[in-house]
């Protein structure tokens, strides 16, 4: 759906900008290729952030694991507290 909205988007914008040639419609297209470039860098960022998150949550679980216990998680093979 969101590649729809972007496809969609994209083409009215260079339709839009043709009637000033070439150049009109790529600066017509800019908008909506700015906002796909920063919607995508904003994943990218909350990506890192979870996946961040997640590494400190394993390492906080492993970092508690008894000697003498398993390890607590899949992430704690062979660490022992």
């Amino acid at each position: 759906m969101l590649g729809l909205g972007i496809a969609a988007t994209l083409s009215a914008n260079v339709v839009h900008g043709l009637g000033q040639g070439v150049t009109g419609a790529v600066v017509a297209a800019w908008p909506a290729v700015a906002l796909v470039g920063a919607y995508e860098l904003l994943m990218m960022i909350i990506r890192s952030a979870q996946e961040s998150a997640e590494a400190t949550a394993v390492a906080a679980t492993c970092a508690g694991a008894r000697a003498d216990a398993p390890p607590a998680g899949a992430g704690c093979a062979g660490v022992r507290g």
